[in-house]
């Protein structure tokens, strides 16, 4: 779409004027974008090597005038069926981090949860025939947080395995925390988070920073070490950084968040505890 409205100034841009703006504004500004029709939140794709020109996409509500149709591009992870799945009322669901391609590479998180933590109380032992599970794999589990609400908020037990060990587990209503409740996360237990990336940006010290929008003064950004970023961008086949912009994430690490803006920090160091959904817009309506 061509024009947006930025929540930060109160006014309706058009992709040409926005994409000509300082970097510092452009990428301030990016991250308080809404779609003027339906309020949904919005991003900007600035001007592609390929010449695709600049513009703005949302993810938008079904009945919005301005919803684009958006097709999952084709690299390794982001190739799921898309026909719909009925939620199962019976055994669990079992997802083996270890076999995550790029699972080996792994690095120490920024600031370790203290040692009497464990897992914040939510890990157990999966109960019932682990046999009689489903087996998942984490693009298969964000695909179904993305389209499914009945997903979402389903009681049903999902475990997460690493090491050959349970890494968390529970209800899927509690195991996956949004984005915009990342704040609400106790700090020292494990979690999946998700949403929508509005912005990066690599810092002087290596590190990959995805933004989420900020919406009431709450946003998340997830960190990718330095050390995982080159195997990142290879794994992921990312040509150009501007490619994230727009996508789904699924991560888990360690969350920190200021108790006084309510912004969140997730610190990922690990390839097999990461999975992104890229979109590629097909069709306009009208």
């Amino acid at each position: 779409m061509q024009d947006a409205f930025c929540r930060i100034d109160g006014q309706n841009w058009s992709a040409d004027r926005f994409a000509a703006l300082p970097v510092s504004q452009l990428e301030a500004m990016r991250r308080q974008l809404a779609c003027i029709s339906c309020g949904r939140d919005a991003w900007f794709r600035k001007e592609s090597k390929h010449g695709h020109p600049a513009h703005f996409c949302a993810h938008h509500e079904d009945s919005c005038q301005l919803r684009a149709i958006y097709t999952v591009t084709t690299d390794p992870r982001d190739a799921v069926t898309e026909e719909a799945e009925e939620i199962s009322a019976g055994g669990g669901i079992l997802v083996d981090l270890d076999d995550e391609k790029g699972g080996e590479i792994t690095v120490n998180p920024v600031a370790p949860p203290p040692s009497n933590t464990g897992t914040g109380g939510r890990t157990h032992v999966l109960p019932g025939d682990r046999q009689s599970s489903e087996t998942y794999t984490l693009k298969r589990v964000l695909h179904r947080l993305v389209t499914s609400q009945a997903f979402r908020e389903s009681s049903r037990i999902i475990t997460f395995f690493r090491d050959g060990e349970v890494f968390i587990s529970g209800p899927i209503k509690e195991v996956f925390i949004p984005f915009e409740r990342a704040h609400e996360a106790p700090e020292h237990a494990r979690y999946f988070f998700w949403g929508n990336i509005a912005s990066y940006g690599v810092t002087q010290d290596g590190k990959l920073w995805l933004n989420s929008s900020e919406n009431h003064n709450e946003s998340v950004s997830v960190a990718i070490f330095d050390d995982i970023l080159q195997a990142f961008i290879a794994f992921f086949e990312i040509h150009d950084l501007e490619e994230l912009v727009g996508a789904h994430v699924l991560v888990s690490g360690h969350c920190q968040t200021s108790k006084r803006t309510k912004k969140s920090t997730i610190w990922c160091g690990a390839i097999r505890n990461i999975i992104l959904r890229r979109y590629n817009e097909r069709i306009k309506k009208g």
